[in-house]
């Protein structure tokens, strides 16, 4: 159904286009789109959701859209070139932001609770997690709050005195707490949900 979505988006978009310029333009909104999905899945390893096919594969299909119809479209010619050299230069300016440590695999989550624990400064972290929460506790936030408390366990284990796991681990659970003891078990099945599977894949 998204492939087929697609379809209908490049052939508004882009094949419908009377000229180079909205071609190009259309070319480009799809493509920095389909592109900024891709970045975010290849950092977090992961695709960006169930209901939608990987990002990488949507650019090719839109790459072979393009291909198909220069025949008939001499717009697409320089539509695809276009593409090609925005491929070609995000490639590789990514891979530049990864090597200098401005792309990095650590989520948003991991980094705010790590500075929330480092300056000690819980109540952040106690203002902040509701509201996220209060969007209808999304899956990855859940699912981000399982991997991490995971990993802070399995920090512990390693090291009983590394006292900033210790401190993470705290405030991950008093979420967790939080959840379990609301009135509406809804919260907690779904943490509880993602933890297991996270221990489950650290164990294996």
């Amino acid at each position: 159904m998204e492939f087929a979505a697609d379809g209908f988006a490049f052939r508004e978009l882009i094949g419908s286009a009377d000229g180079d310029d909205v071609a190009i333009s259309g070319t480009l909104g799809a493509w920095l789109i389909l592109t900024l999905a891709a970045w975010i899945e290849d950092l977090s390893q992961e695709t960006a959701s169930r209901s939608h096919p990987p990002a990488r594969e949507r650019l090719e299909r839109l790459r072979a859209y393009l291909r198909s119809r220069e025949q008939e479209q001499p717009s697409m010619t320089r539509a695809l070139e276009v593409f090609d050299a925005m491929a070609s230069m995000q490639k590789r300016l990514f891979e530049e932001a990864k090597s200098a440590g401005v792309l990095t695999m650590e989520s948003p989550l991991s980094r705010f609770l790590s500075m929330c624990a480092q300056t000690g400064r819980h109540e952040m972290f106690y203002d902040q997690l509701p509201r996220w929460l209060l969007f209808g506790a999304p899956s990855r936030l859940c699912r981000e709050l399982a991997r991490l408390r995971v990993c802070m366990e399995r920090r512990i284990e390693s090291d009983q005195q590394d006292g900033r796991a210790k401190e993470q681990l705290g405030l991950i659970n008093w979420v967790f707490d939080a959840a379990l003891a609301a009135p509406s078990n809804f919260l907690s099945r779904k943490l509880q949900a993602f933890y297991a599977r996270a221990r489950a894949a650290t164990d294996s």
